[in-house]
Formats: structure tokens, sequence, C-alpha cells
């Protein structure tokens, strides 16, 4: 074939990729096989493979790719755009005839799969969780830290995975090229979500961060979350000298001292803006690096002066959570449930909690080592901080949590709501399935709800340094609020609190591998004395209710 010829081809064949009948193209290739018309519109190709991919059986796209004589490059493009669960990744991991770029890339997303298959079978009782919740699969993994390799970073920045991404932008190899994609792909975003938002600062904190990035970033002003931004610009030690000069102007009092902490000041700008600087351009020269001894020590007793350099706080307030309370369930004690039955008399119209009464008990004496949850919390969750600055004269800022829970969603509650949560799943508030299995037909479990009243409060975080949004995670069990990362002290009681104002409870009973019913105290009683009279004890009861249900 004559360059005319070659020139010829090509032309026509991209058309054809380049159509709906893209498959003619393919035939075409295959008639003329030719290396260079193949060489040439390599990537179309490979383009082309993966739309017919998403109709077709991958063995029958690989063995097609392979008639195109593209089988070694489409491989490697399909190991890097596939997530690491995918099941083009477990295929490709089987197959022998991989070249050593893309075994390498096929080995790790199969090893990270199956971590992270581990991962979930270890943590079944996570129903929701935050890509901002760290995981041991993924921080031992070395994705954040080991060189790669390019290949290797293409394949995983893209990847599905939000947890993986932010780990391997971390990572101190990773090239600016991908760090500026991911920047161009989420910077515009007013919204921010604390994902993205999380992802642009370790972008702007990296060290292979490029200039033109930075001064972008350095000017965005979209309240307190860019300002957080504008931080690490003025940290990372790519911003250029023009850039540090605006941001030791920035009304956000952490960007001016980060601004006056960068390299690029040297001991003459220094000593200048010593004497126009405010307490937090002071502070950031102090731990400038072209700071001598005696200008650390001339700007501490500047700094030693509060009135003349006033110290500056942002109040950071958390949705009060509400409704404190308590869940609980576990398998009734048999000796207790021998008294309620033998010593607690008429229980028509009593409630569990009554009987309990009755016979000198409390609900929390049944809690021992057989339980299935006992969570202390709140039914109504906090979900919301809120920033206030009065020496930055901002309107206050809302921002949502992120939050992960266990167990089952978060939801309303009202007295006498046990929830839709499987308690056939948990043991000592562990997701443990094969707890509830265990136990025998007949076993005979109790749910508690119990509400407490009075007034409760959660201090403010009153402080000088901002507060990274990203990391204030709170955190659910069986809907049941817990606590915030960031306000983890359980707030103060006030002193008309009253403990368990309110219990409520109710009896179940086993009648299956994975089954249970409610059972009605009244009734029971009935039952059993009908069949025992005075000759009932533990060991007739347990028998008794054995075969009563297996049944069911």
């Amino acid at each position: 074939m004559n360059e005319a010829e070659l020139k010829q081809n090509i032309t026509k064949i991209e058309k054809l990729l380049q159509s709906e009948n893209y498959e003619a193209g393919f035939e075409l290739l295959m008639t003329l096989n030719n290396s260079e018309l193949t060489k040439v519109l390599m990537e179309k190709i490979i383009s082309c493979l993966v739309t017919h991919l998403k109709e077709h059986d991958i063995e029958d796209v690989l063995k097609l790719s392979m008639e195109l004589n593209v089988l070694r490059p489409f491989q490697q493009h399909i190991s890097k755009i596939s997530s690491i669960d995918s099941s083009e990744i477990e295929l490709l991991y089987k197959r022998d005839d991989l070249d050593e770029a893309t075994r390498k890339i096929v080995e790790l997303k199969y090893s990270l799969s199956e971590l992270h298959k581990k991962h979930l079978q270890d943590n079944q009782g996570i129903s929701k969780d935050s890509d901002l919740n760290e995981e041991q699969w993924i921080t031992d993994s070395l994705l954040s830290s080991k060189d790669l390799g390019k290949d290797v970073f293409e394949s995983l920045y893209k990847d599905k995975f939000n947890k993986l991404v932010l780990e391997v932008t971390k990572n101190p190899h990773f090239p600016e090229e991908y760090l500026t994609e991911l920047y161009e792909l989420h910077h515009d975003n007013i919204e921010w979500d604390n994902y993205q938002l999380y992802l642009i600062w370790i972008i702007l904190n990296h060290t292979n961060c490029s200039e033109p990035i930075l001064e972008t970033a350095s000017q965005k002003d979209e309240g307190y979350c860019s300002s957080l931004l504008r931080k690490a610009v003025a940290l990372n030690k790519n911003s250029n000298k023009k850039i540090i000069k605006n941001l030791l102007s920035d009304k956000y009092r952490w960007v001016r001292q980060a601004a006056g902490s960068h390299l690029s000041l040297k001991k003459n700008d220094i000593l200048k803006l010593i004497g126009t600087g405010d307490r937090y351009i002071l502070k950031g020269l102090k731990e400038n690096v072209n700071c001598d001894d005696t200008i650390v020590k001339n700007i501490s007793t500047l700094l030693d002066d509060e009135e003349k350099y006033p110290l500056e706080y942002t109040t950071y307030t958390i949705d009060q959570p509400d409704i404190p309370g308590r869940i609980s369930a576990g398998v009734m004690p048999l000796e207790i449930l021998f008294r309620i039955l033998t010593e607690a008399g008429d229980t028509g119209n009593w409630t569990l909690q009554e009987v309990l009464d009755e016979i000198g008990l409390n609900w929390t004496d049944l809690l021992y080592s057989k339980n299935f949850y006992d969570i202390s919390g709140y039914y109504e969750g906090s979900t919301n901080m809120y920033i206030n600055d009065p020496s930055i004269h901002l309107e206050e800022e809302i921002f949502e949590f992120e939050s992960v829970e266990i167990g089952g969603e978060e939801k309303e509650w009202e007295e006498d709501d046990f929830g839709e949560y499987n308690i056939t799943k948990f043991h000592d508030s562990e997701y443990d399935p094969s707890y509830f299995k265990k136990l025998e037909v007949g076993t005979i479990f109790f749910k508690f709800q119990s509400f407490d009243e009075g007034t409760l409060s959660f201090d403010p975080i009153e402080q000088e340094e901002e507060l990274n949004i990203w990391e204030a995670i709170s955190y659910y069990e069986l809907g049941i609020f817990l606590y915030n990362n960031l306000w983890d002290d359980g707030g103060t009681r006030g002193s008309d609190w009253v403990t368990d104002y309110e219990v409520n409870g109710r009896l179940y009973v086993k009648d299956g591998k994975n089954s249970f019913t409610e059972i009605d105290l009244e009734e029971l009683c009935a039952d059993v004395f009908e069949n025992f009279g005075d000759e009932l004890n533990e060991d007739n009861l347990t028998l008794y209710l054995k075969n009563k249900y297996k049944g069911k």
C-alpha cells in the first residue's frame, strides 16, 4: 500500500469508525490487515471497541480485538478504565496473555477488590458510609505513598470508589497532569459537597500542583469553604510571590497566617511586614524559615500585646440533637421469665415494664451477655454545623455533616416505635448474624425503648483556627445518633434531667431459623399455667416453649 492509498484508507476507515456503522470499519481493517493503518487509527479503534463492549460479551470483544491486531492495547485500556470490583478486572486477572504493564494494573486492582470484599464482609452492619470515613483496607494499601508508576495512577484516579481517588491523589508521586484534570473536573462547583472540597484541598496541598491551578484557586472567594482552599494555596511551596502577596490581605486570618509563613518571603519582606501586619500575619512570619532568632524574638514580644494585636475567634455550633434515650434488645433470662410468670400474678393490661416493677426489677437488669444491642444516644441527630465570625463580618454559614450509619438509616422516631431494624443480625451491638441462628426455637427475647427528659446542650467550639468541615462526621447506630467526631463529649445535661421518664417494652419469641414473632404476656401466662399449674419450673417451661414454637 503506497502513501496515497494509506491516506485514502485512513480517511475512509476513520469516517466509518465515527459513524453508527463502525463495524464496517472493523471489517475493512481486517480485510486490509495493514499495521500502519492500525497504528494511526489505534485510539479510534479502541474507542469503538469500548462502545462495542456495552452490547457484547467481553470475551467476544477481546476476540475481535485480536482479529484487529489491537489485543494488548485494548486489554490495557480496559484494565485502566474498569473499576476495581468490575467483572472485566476479574476476567483479565484469569488470562495469561497480558503484557507486563497490564498485568501490573490488573493484579493491583484485583488485590484491592479482594481487600474491599473482605472489608464489606467484616462490616456488613454498615448501611450507609461516607467517602470521608477512613477504611483500613485502603490506608494499608500504600496507595498514598508508593510510586506506582504513571500507568497505574492513570488507572485509579477516576475509579468509582471515591475513597480510592482520595488516597491515590495524596500520593507524592501522583502526576501533575492528573492533578490538573481532577481540579478542572471539580473546582467550579459552588455548592461544595464535602468529598469535592476535600479532594480539591488535597490537590492544592500537593507538591506537584501547578502554579496556574494555585493562582486560580487563590482568587476563589465563595465563603468559608474557599478560605480553606486558599490556605492550602498559601502553604504550597509552588505558589509564587505574587499569589502570596495577595493572600496576605485575605479576610480570613488563617489564610493570612499561612501566607506569612511562605518561603517566598525573604528577610526584607518579613521586616516590612512586621511593621504593618496584624496578629495573624505576625504568627505566620514567626513560623517562616527565613526568620532568624532575633526576628522571632521580636515578633513574640509584639504578639504579647493583645490590645494592639487582638485575638480573633470563630464560633462553630452544632445542631442540638434531640430526644435522648436508649434502645436495647436481648434474650430474656430464663430465671427472670420464670419469676414474671410465677410472681407477677394477673398480668392483664400490664406492660412489660409494669410487670418488672411488680417483681422488683428494672428493665436494665435484663441486659447481660446474651444481648443483641444496647445503644444510647438521640432519636433525632445532629445534621448541620453553623459558622459565625464577627471579625470577618460575614453572614452565618451552614454546612451539612457527612454521616456513617450502622444497622439502618436514620429515621423519625416516635414513642413506642421499635424501628424496622432486623435484630437477628446483631450480638453485643456488633454485626453477627450467626448469633441469632444459634439460638433455639422458643427462645424468648425483649426489646426496650426508653426516653430521657431534660435540657441538653453541646458547647460551641470557639477557636482562632479553622475547622476542616469534611472532618466532621456524624455516627448513627440503628437510627440512633451517637456522636459527631468533632463534638464527641456527649453534651451537658441540665439539672432537670430525668433518665427513663418513659419506657416501652415488648416480648418476642424465636419461631424459625431467622424469624421471630411478638408474644402477648397475658396469653403466655394463661398458656403455661393451663398446662402446668403449680408444677411449672424452668425446665418444663423451656421445653414447652421449644415445642410450642418449633412448628411455626
